[in-house]
């Protein structure tokens, strides 16, 4: 029987899917969730942001042409995504791609030590609006 000594931590993951109207930047993210400059935990959010910017990928770049996307199954959009989507959120994606929005995902763990990361690892997050979709699901993938 072998016997572990040390720090043994058991860490969670949270994966997401997000999208902008406009590029993806701290400036762009904080107009969409209407953060104003004096926002007391602007600090976070920040923190956030760059958790999420370091880890986006995009994924829109590998999806057939829009009519093509249009008429793919769910389990295809999956996929292509790499996240476990429901029809609604899949049918938000393809009015996004219909509008040449670029689509990212990424993951973070809680073992990035920020604050606001290691909260989203915990709970799943939805923000839906015209300038920002940022979907997240605590301990995917």
């Amino acid at each position: 029987m072998k016997i572990r000594q040390g720090f043994v931590t058991n860490s969670s993951s949270t994966s997401f899917v997000i999208s902008m109207k406009d590029d993806l930047t701290f400036e762009n993210f904080r107009q969409a969730i209407h953060m104003n400059d004096d926002f007391l935990l602007s600090g976070m959010i920040k923190e956030i942001f760059q958790s999420i910017k370091s880890s986006a990928k995009e994924v829109s770049s590998k999806f057939p042409s829009n009519e093509i996307f249009q008429d793919l199954p769910l389990d295809d959009i999956r996929d292509l995504i790499g996240y476990r989507l429901n029809k609604k959120d899949i049918d938000l994606i393809k009015q996004l791609v219909a509008n040449n929005r670029k689509i990212y995902r990424g993951s973070f763990f809680d073992q990035d030590e920020s604050p606001g990361t290691v909260f989203l690892c915990y709970y799943s997050a939805r923000i839906i609006s015209d300038d920002l979709l940022f979907l997240s699901e605590d301990g995917s993938y």
